[in-house]
């Protein structure tokens, strides 16, 4: 995306957390706050990025999602020092059993920029803000055909965390967890009828197809990547919903965030810098 239009999507006042060499911009309500053009630039720079970490020419499955900013409620920009947006995340706020809750609805980074612990950290900044904003620690679910995105979340959370894969979560909380998927599930599918199996955590046909190219090398073998390979069919569409129910506080959530980011990357405290709410 054009650095120039970069510059006029992010005004002086946007909510922007620097972390390492990155920046990262919160924007509440996108489809009110940015323009029509500013959306079409956003959208199109979106589907580009999907299709390059994909590695697949069609992206229609995204494409088709023309009311995308109108469907969440929350979009995350992220730039590097030169002022290139390289990722972005986007965040559906929920209700669950009159608890606050969030679905990250796709998150992706530029393919030169991954392995710096950007997508790690957007997921940390998201779950603390509407932690903070709802004055508890508030689940959240994604869904995912990558093993790696699982393995993201395991390294920085303790369980409740499904699917249970190498461990079980606590009972207290296991069918609330369940439950949620299932909710999350529901919603997602626009009144389809939906196919969620509860024992593998798996959406069935959810996509209708593979988003990745045929032969994509997901991760290094291990059980998180076999348990993946043996129960999607991706190219029938399967998805696995992953669902966190944190037991963590937020110090010590970006603790370990801050463990994770490679040494190579300098860290120094996280920073907010606000005048006002874009």
């Amino acid at each position: 995306m054009d650095k120039k239009i970069v510059k006029e999507i992010i005004p002086e006042c946007a909510r922007k957390f620097s972390f390492g060499k990155y920046r990262y911009y919160i924007f509440n309500k996108p489809d009110l706050v940015f323009s029509d053009n500013h959306k079409m630039e956003l959208f199109e720079f979106t589907a580009k990025l999907i299709q390059e970490t994909f590695e697949k020419e069609d992206q229609s499955y995204f494409r088709s999602r023309k009311n995308y900013f109108g469907d969440i409620d929350q979009y995350w920009l992220v730039l590097d020092k030169g002022g290139e947006a390289v990722g972005f995340c986007g965040v559906k706020k929920l209700c669950y059993e009159g608890r606050d809750a969030i679905y990250l609805d796709t998150v992706n980074i530029a393919r030169e920029h991954q392995g710096n612990g950007i997508a790690s950290i957007m997921v940390c900044l998201t779950w603390l803000l509407n932690s903070i904003s709802s004055r508890s620690f508030v689940p959240f679910a994604m869904r995912t055909q990558n093993p790696a995105v699982y393995k993201s979340i395991i390294r920085m959370v303790e369980p409740n965390v499904i699917p249970e894969i190498d461990y079980v979560c606590e009972r207290k909380v296991r069918q609330r967890i369940y439950g949620f998927a299932r909710y999350v599930a529901e919603m997602m599918s626009k009144g389809a009828e939906v196919d969620y199996d509860e024992e593998t955590s798996v959406c069935r046909s959810a996509y209708g197809r593979n988003l990745y190219r045929k032969g994509f090398r997901f991760s290094s073998e291990d059980s998180v990547t076999r348990y993946f390979d043996a129960v999607l069919n991706r190219d029938a569409g399967d998805t696995m919903m992953v669902v966190v129910w944190p037991r963590v506080t937020p110090y010590r959530f970006l603790r370990m965030l801050a463990l994770m980011v490679p040494r190579s990357v300098p860290v120094p405290m996280l920073k907010s810098s606000r005048s006002s709410q874009a």
